[in-house]
């Protein structure tokens, strides 16, 4: 998810808002330590 939203030229806040989330939660999942929902997983593709 880190290369693909940087090949973007999106910012870890940028992505959090486009998808509702906070920054938090997508250094998360950027750090598999947590996974996006299937509601996320939507909004992303």
């Amino acid at each position: 998810m880190r290369q693909i939203r940087r090949e973007r030229g999106l910012s870890q806040t940028d992505l959090g808002e486009k998808v509702g989330r906070s920054v938090a939660a997508v250094s998360r999942w950027e750090s598999q330590v947590n996974a996006p929902g299937l509601d996320v997983i939507d909004s992303l593709a």
